[in-house]
């Protein structure tokens, strides 16, 4: 397909995968429509414009929605708490902006978020700590400033975190030490402070951590007696 999205595919009331590329232009509103749609691929492609804000209103039994490596601005939908099936959101190398939105702590199903490479700007919502199932989270690469949530301690199933190339300050939350599944976690190029926290030496499957170009401080050399790749210049 070729050109820009049909509003009439609003239509298909029973379609069940979207998979769509070689596209310009708007998401159009008429998405709203598909009610019983599971997985929405549309990425790599030209996709312009603000994703429409009722959108999400009736899509709950979306599993799968990835616009990753377009052209999409503005927010992201509040109606996103919505999604209550969603598993992956993937909207990474796009052009949003704003606020991540607190209702995404409603996705109780994600296993897979995706915001890296945009123009997001606030803070990280508390409500992150609400995905029980996420384990992959990357919000690299962002205008993200204030605190790292002590929320996302709460994220026990968590095997990736990258915070990397953003505003972020403030301490390392001393909860990191209860990420027993964290693999793999990258928060370099930010303007962290403070000790780094005793309780990252208890992660007991922590193979990488990057948190180089920060402003951190204190005694690393429990981390240095880890069995993991670290990165820790200031």
């Amino acid at each position: 397909m070729i050109g820009t999205i049909s509003p009439s595919l609003g239509n298909l009331e029973f379609l069940r995968v979207l998979d769509l590329n070689k596209l310009e232009g708007p998401i159009p509103a008429s998405f709203q429509h598909l009610h019983k749609l599971n997985k929405l691929y549309l990425h790599n492609n030209l996709l312009s414009g603000r994703i429409p804000s009722s959108i999400f209103d009736h899509m709950t039994a979306l599993s799968e929605i990835i616009l990753s490596v377009n052209q999409i601005s503005g927010g992201i939908p509040l109606t996103v708490g919505k999604l209550v099936s969603l598993e992956t959101l993937d909207f990474s190398s796009n052009h949003f902006s704003g606020a991540i939105p607190m209702t995404i702590g409603s996705l109780n199903n994600l296993t897979y978020l995706d915001l890296s490479i945009n123009h997001f700007s606030g803070g990280i919502p508390i409500t992150i700590g609400s995905l029980n199932n996420l384990i992959h989270l990357d919000l690299s690469v962002n205008q993200i400033s204030g605190s790292i949530p002590s929320s996302i301690g709460k994220l026990s199933k968590l095997e990736i975190i990258h915070l990397n190339e953003n505003r972020l300050g403030g301490s390392i939350p001393s909860s990191f030490s209860k990420l027993i599944s964290l693999r793999y976690c990258q928060m370099s190029d930010n303007k962290l402070t403070g000790s780094i926290p005793s309780s990252i030496g208890e992660l007991p499957v922590l193979q990488e951590l990057l948190i180089n170009d920060n402003m951190l401080t204190g005694n690393i050399q429990y981390i240095i007696t880890m069995k993991l790749y670290y990165y820790c210049r200031k």
